[in-house]
């Protein structure tokens, strides 16, 4: 999955990289609207894309009523109604369905970057000009990470597998992680 963002534009390079001159399959979906596309992860994507030679992306785009439509699939896939997964799960989900349906089984995705490297908007009120507090920051990362299985691994777990799809979450591997930190 190339969302456009860091962590999949990171792992597509690297995948990329190991494949030459084999070619990577990418994909991304947004909701379908006139906004201005240039500000958007599904641009940054295609930008992303283009700058490797082996590399195939396709983007997607998704209407009101098909999201409508996937929502209860979503919500009964992910067991929850929390706004923020059923939000990225919807999709997520339909997204999968249409790589399913072209025959891939196992994907890339950038999930656990955020949590390990502490890339949400809400950890910028930890900015060392901002707290003193690193227990607090530490805290929060740990709680982040611990129940991530139950968070964004769980959408991310349950849509793709819906569709008989294995994602693979390159940043949340063990030996990966410990290399990062050098301390386990």
């Amino acid at each position: 999955l190339l969302s456009g963002g860091l962590d999949s534009s990171l792992i597509t390079g690297i995948a990329a990289d190991l494949l030459h001159p084999s070619t990577l399959n990418t994909f991304n979906i947004k909701y379908h609207t006139s906004s201005d596309e240039t500000e958007d992860d599904y641009y940054f994507a295609g930008l992303v894309a283009g700058k490797m030679s082996n590399v195939d992306h396709e983007q997607f785009s998704f209407t009101f009523e098909e999201g409508l439509e996937a929502l209860p699939k979503v919500i009964r896939c992910i067991e929850t109604v929390d706004p923020a997964m059923v939000r990225s799960g919807v999709p997520l989900y339909i997204l999968s369905g249409k790589i399913a349906r072209k025959g891939f089984k196992v994907l890339l995705c950038g999930e656990g970057a955020d949590e390990t490297f502490a890339g949400y908007r809400l950890f910028e009120k930890f900015h060392p000009s901002l707290t003193r507090d690193c227990d607090e920051f530490e805290a929060e990362l740990e709680r982040r990470l611990r129940n991530i299985d139950t968070s964004e691994l769980q959408r991310v777990d349950r849509c793709t597998s819906a569709h008989g799809l294995e994602a693979r979450v390159p940043f949340l591997d063990l030996n990966a992680w410990c290399s990062s930190f050098s301390s386990c």
